[in-house]
């Protein structure tokens, strides 16, 4: 069986978005996100990342 290529790993979600966000509303938009996400899920956010 092949190994997955998406893993999870220890970033900060928000520090990204804040980061990777190129505008006020696109970071707005993407703290709501996850916020809908972790409401549905019951789990706090992580980031997954592919293998480099």
């Amino acid at each position: 069986m092949s190994e997955l290529k998406t893993k999870q790993h220890d970033g900060d979600v928000f520090e990204f978005i804040d980061s990777y966000a190129n505008s006020e509303q696109k970071k707005q938009d993407s703290y709501k996100l996850v916020e809908f996400m972790q409401k549905v899920t019951g789990y706090p956010p992580k980031i997954c990342g592919g293998i480099q």
